[in-house]
């Protein structure tokens, strides 16, 4: 028995195997955790998901986080050894707000199950090359809430390249490791096996978000001390002022002015209208449209919405999903002396 005890020795040089200096085997399994002061906004990101798919399908759908650890190569197929082959990466630049690149991974029977969705089916319809654009189109949805949402938290602009779907190989992986944070998601969607999908979180784009939500006392965002900036008047007279008040949204406030003539035109109500693009297409092409049919628009998925009033363009936006509800975010618009002259 006294032969198989550890003596002092021993024990110290065990020790010293595990100690910080040594890097960790292949035996060391132990999930490595986020540290407080990199958050990043996963929640933020499934809530918008859980949106976007219920408007886009038409059916109730959660999506959850699961789990958010520190990516290795130990815990990156731990709980989601699936989609270790037969998988799709979806790569995500972010351009304004944060620095960095996402990716969400997924198995190709569970974006054929979303594509046939999509398309009104029963989620049965095997994988094909054209269900990566409904994948790309969904995932640009879901981006562009996720984006606006977080610019309404914290108060700037954020903003994202759109999505690029390729085949995903475990072998020859997309992304970096070192410091990425990886989330594990799982996706619920009316009379559907739930199934995962998993978000990697690159390390400079950990990093760019620590910004917003790693400040001492763990409150969100950086504060935005923008001065107010005072409009032109129409008609070079300064009885139309159009300030920007002090708020994180940057939301400009129309105030009162002093001419009560100019106030009352301010209430006249007007028809608003977004337009996303328009074809021409001939009565036979209309009368043979059916459930399923695309129509395809004049104006690339990259490009702007109009908004109009009153027929007449006064700005341009990206679609963004809030609460269930389509709307746009604007992201440039005419002066106001234009958009009057666009009105008359």
């Amino acid at each position: 028995m006294t032969d198989d005890l550890l003596n002092q020795d021993d024990i110290d040089a065990l020790m010293r195997s595990y100690s910080s200096d040594s890097p960790p085997g292949p035996a060391l399994t132990q999930t490595a955790i986020v540290p407080e002061s990199l958050k990043i906004p996963s929640e933020r990101w499934c809530l918008q998901a859980s949106t976007v798919l219920a408007t886009v399908l038409n059916k109730s759908c959660e999506v959850q986080s699961m789990q958010m650890v520190a990516t290795t190569e130990s815990t990156l197929w731990e709980k989601t050894p699936q989609l270790a082959e037969n998988a799709l990466s979806v790569k995500i630049s972010c351009t304004q707000g944060v620095e960095g690149s996402l990716y969400v991974l997924l198995t190709k029977t569970n974006t054929a199950l979303l594509a046939d969705l999509m398309m009104m089916g029963d989620g049965t319809a095997p994988f094909e090359n054209d269900h990566k654009d409904a994948l790309g189109e969904l995932t640009n949805q879901i981006m562009g809430a996720f984006n606006s949402a977080l610019g309404t938290e914290l108060g700037t602009t954020f903003a994202s390249s759109q999505a690029i779907v390729q085949d995903f190989s475990a072998y020859e992986l997309p992304f970096s490791l070192n410091g990425a944070v990886q989330t594990q998601v799982q996706v619920k969607i009316l009379e559907q096996t739930p199934f995962d999908i998993l978000i990697i979180w690159e390390d400079a784009l950990v990093q760019s978000f620590s910004q917003y939500y790693g400040t001492p006392d763990d409150s969100p965002g950086v504060p935005q001390t923008k001065t107010k900036q005072a409009g032109q008047a129409p008609s070079g007279n300064q009885q139309w002022e159009e300030e920007l008040e002090e708020v994180p949204t940057q939301t400009p406030v129309l105030k009162k002015s002093s001419n009560p003539n100019i106030d009352m035109l301010l209430d006249i109500p007007l028809d608003v209208t977004i337009e996303l693009g328009r074809s021409e297409m001939s009565i036979r092409k209309v009368l043979e449209l059916g459930p399923g049919a695309i129509v395809e628009l004049d104006r690339k998925a990259s490009e702007p919405v109009d908004l109009l009033v009153n027929d007449k363009v006064v700005a341009r936006g990206e679609v963004v999903v809030v609460d269930e509800f389509f709307g746009i975010r604007i992201v440039s618009l005419l002066t106001p002396e234009e958009r009057l002259r666009q009105l008359r």
